[in-house]
């Protein structure tokens, strides 16, 4: 055997084990996290305290004082530190659904056999199934964009809120925007789950065909 029949062997029995083990344990890890605290909607009022605290609010008796007024101007914005420690446990499942994806793509991608005439069922299944595989890798991949973006976007205004510290908007925006971007982390680990389910059951219900398009192709035994 040589290293490309190796390397495909290899891959295959990757994407098995992932067929197998991985996603279905990612699903049910997945809906326990939204379940729980941390990403929990009732979290909502502790992401606006951290957010006004990141932007120096003080508080005089009963009156809350944004910094800025009565003369004084922020030194510095903090992070908002939920959203912040969210982000990072979202970044490692989001790391994991694309490496995953890779996986399962190359396997269906290896299993096309040489282009014929007529007996394209099987074919367009891998095709149909490595379409969904690239869509999810798309969808995931724009989550880290979004990230970034909501950083960059806070940023600005915390400079702007620096020079113009008596704009209340400003103040409001940094509040609804982490308030917007928590709501969103929350969307995108129930997307994650919902990708490895959607892919879960297209390779189980199709798995025979992807693995023998073709009456000619080789045969395999079935997973399950």
């Amino acid at each position: 055997m040589d290293y490309v029949d190796s390397f495909t062997q290899e891959i295959s029995t990757e994407a098995e084990n992932i067929l197998r083990n991985l996603l279905p344990v990612k699903v049910s890890e997945l809906d326990l996290l939204l379940q729980g605290p941390t990403f929990s909607l009732k979290r909502l009022d502790e992401v606006r305290k951290c957010s006004r605290d990141t932007i120096n609010t003080k508080s005089e008796g009963n009156k809350t004082t944004l910094c800025g007024e009565n003369g004084e101007k922020p030194s510095d914005f903090g992070t908002n530190r939920i959203i912040a420690d969210s982000m990072e446990l979202l970044r490692h499942e989001i790391t994991t659904v694309m490496e995953c994806c890779n996986t399962l793509r190359l396997w269906v991608t290896l299993m096309l056999p040489k282009i014929e005439d007529g007996n394209n069922f099987g074919v367009s299944v891998q095709e149909e199934t490595l379409s969904e595989i690239k869509a999810v890798e798309a969808e995931t991949t724009s989550y880290l964009g979004q990230i970034t973006t909501y950083f960059l976007a806070r940023a600005k205004i915390c400079a702007k809120l620096s020079k113009h510290p008596n704009i209340c908007d400003y103040h409001r925006y940094i509040t609804e925007e982490d308030e917007k971007q928590f709501v969103s982390l929350r969307l995108m680990v129930a997307e994650i789950r919902n990708a490895y389910s959607s892919v879960h059951d297209l390779i189980l219900k199709n798995f025979d065909k992807i693995r023998k398009p073709r009456n000619s192709s080789p045969s395999y035994n079935s997973m399950y």
